[in-house]
């Protein structure tokens, strides 16, 4: 074989070896780019995972609350709480799933939890002022209704309302002074008609005399006063 023969085989040599070692390169880049891919997407993953987590349990504890299943729906919130402590949504939720499943110091306690982190949270004093007529410890349920009263939204003042107006029906039938209460307000009421209010006066605080939460007795003291100028006197 001649020289010239020797040389280009040698060349053919070259340009093989050379061509491999693109194609072994390219690979190699490819590979690395599914990596890094895969990579990200796992991360993503991760945290599109992280977020389903976090919103899973609540969710579900309120799909299963409206469905009226509060066994299970106390299940998952106290699994948030588990990882959240300080998550008033959760407390306030779970007490009121306990609160309809009559464990109503249970639910109390649950409510007092969330009222710590927020003093200003209207539902908790709701809730926890019907587990404590239901527990009947009347006038303490009179104090959450009140406060609920002064931090709830417009639109729900009137369920609050009607809770505390039978409250207040209870209180008066548990009191043995009934029937005079009765008639004293009777007799405040003519008075305000008549717009004498001096003695309209004498007969509402009669009544809180007897029954120092009576709504309307305090209302009529109220009124009294602010009619006749008695602004320093007002409770």
């Amino acid at each position: 074989m001649d020289l010239a023969n020797i040389l280009i085989a040698f060349g053919m040599f070259c340009m093989i070896l050379l061509i491999k070692g693109l194609n072994s390169s390219k690979n190699k880049k490819i590979s690395n780019d599914k990596t890094i891919t895969a990579s990200e997407n796992s991360k993503t993953n991760i945290y599109e995972n992280s977020h389903i987590n976090i919103n899973f349990p609540y969710e579900e504890g309120k799909k299963y609350e409206n469905e009226g299943n509060y066994e299970k729906a106390v299940v998952f919130y106290t699994e948030i709480l588990k990882k959240d402590f300080n998550n008033i949504d959760a407390w306030v939720r779970k007490g009121i799933c306990l609160y309809n499943l009559r464990k109503f110091k249970l639910s109390i306690e649950c409510f007092e939890k969330a009222l710590k982190l927020d003093r200003k949270n209207y539902l908790s004093w709701f809730f926890k002022g019907n587990a404590l007529m239901e527990l009947k410890k009347y006038e303490d349920a009179l104090k959450c209704y009140n406060y609920a009263l002064n931090l709830a939204p417009p639109s729900e003042k009137a369920k609050i309302l009607n809770n505390k107006k039978l409250l207040e029906e209870k209180l008066c039938k548990n009191n043995p002074n009934f029937e005079t209460i009765k008639h004293f307000i009777k007799k405040g009421r003519v008075m305000l008609l008549k717009n004498d209010y001096n003695n309209a006066l004498i007969e509402f605080k009669k009544v809180l005399m007897r029954d120092k939460y009576n709504i309307e007795a305090l209302f009529g003291v109220g009124y009294c006063l602010n009619a006749l100028n008695k602004f320093d006197e007002i409770p």
